[in-house]
Parts: C-alpha cells; sequence; structure tokens
C-alpha cells in the first residue's frame, strides 16, 4: 500500500497536481476559511495533518476531466474567434482602397503603413491561433491590436451602432483574453503554447 507524505515545503516545490485523477482517496477538509478537496490515486486517504493547502494552491486544473465533447469546445471556440481576424484581414487586402479612405477619414498618421499592418498582424494571427501554433502570443498580439482600435474606429459615445460595434471588440478582446489564458487546447501545434 502507497502512502503520501507532504510537508508544505515539499508539496510547494511540486509542480503538478494530484486532484481529482480518480476519485479512490478522497479527503475533504477545512482549515479557516480555505476549504479544498484532494485526490491521490492508489493511496489511502491522507490523515489531515498530512495534506498542506500549499500542495493545491499551485494546481493548474484541480477540476476533473470534462466529457469528450469539451475536448473539441476549446479547438472549435479557438478557429471560430480566428476566422473573425483572418476574415477582417482578407477584407482589408480585397477592399483595399475604401478601408484607406475610411482609415484617412478617422484621421489616422500613416493610414497606408497602418492598414498594411493591420492586414498582416489580422490574418499571421489568425493562422497561428488556427493551427494552435504560438497561441498565447498570437491572442495576446490581437488583444493588444484591439485596444486602440476599438477606441478610434468605435467610439462608444457615437450612436446606437458604434456601441453595439464598441460591446462586440469588448466580447471578442474577453474572448482572446480567455485563449490567452487557458492555451489552445486540443488539436494543436504547440500545446505548450
Amino acid at each position: 500500500m502507497q502512502t503520501w507524505r507532504f510537508s508544505g515545503a515539499t508539496a510547494r516545490r511540486r509542480r503538478y497536481c494530484m486532484l481529482a485523477r480518480t476519485r479512490e482517496s478522497v479527503v475533504r477538509s477545512d482549515r479557516g476559511a480555505m476549504r479544498y478537496d484532494i485526490a491521490i490515486p492508489g493511496a489511502p486517504a491522507p490523515r489531515h495533518d498530512e495534506i498542506s493547502p500549499a500542495l493545491v494552491y499551485g494546481c493548474r486544473n484541480p477540476i476533473p476531466r470534462s466529457p469528450p465533447m469539451s475536448s473539441l469546445a476549446a479547438p472549435a471556440g479557438r478557429i471560430l474567434i480566428a476566422l473573425i481576424f483572418l476574415l477582417s484581414g482578407i477584407d482589408k487586402i480585397v477592399h483595399y482602397a475604401p478601408t484607406l479612405g475610411y482609415m484617412q477619414k478617422a484621421g489616422l498618421p500613416f493610414p497606408e503603413l497602418l492598414l498594411i499592418a493591420s492586414a498582416i498582424i489580422e490574418i499571421v494571427a489568425a493562422l497561428a491561433i488556427m493551427a494552435g501554433w504560438k497561441t498565447r502570443w498570437a491572442a495576446a498580439l490581437l488583444f493588444l491590436w484591439m485596444i486602440p482600435v476599438t477606441w478610434v474606429f468605435h467610439n462608444p459615445g457615437g450612436g446606437q451602432e458604434q456601441m453595439t460595434h464598441f460591446m462586440k471588440n469588448v466580447a471578442i478582446s474577453g474572448g482572446l483574453l480567455l485563449l490567452f489564458a487557458l492555451g489552445p487546447g486540443a488539436f494543436s501545434v504547440n500545446r505548450s503554447s
């Protein structure tokens, strides 16, 4: 029979999480206001004094694995959010003259350079997100790109239509932040990006 004993220092050094892999041994404990559930596979239930809150605190995902369908949700969401930017970047190239006129009307300096940079950033970052390659970097880049674009082109005080576009961009930015925080998910070229 295998036993596990963790002191606070040892538990803090551990980078992996042994939570919720199986439900063989579960300890529910209260220390002050902190409540945590611990499952240690193949081990008898540890005593209350053998568990440190640090064992739980550093874990990446203390939630049990979800049903198989949820493994498709991350890549589907990744592709859908990237599709917005891919189509926008392609549209900037296909409709170059009208987009350039719109940017000049907004009073931006160097509109030609900004238009080309915008198309390249949107297309390259979208393709990276779709493939799951350097997803966190691409999501961060698009998030940072969305901040000035949203404020310059979609002033929330410019009427109902502009407010709708502003809120749409805020929602897309939230999706990019989630993508940055959670990573690419399944079916990605680089799972560690």
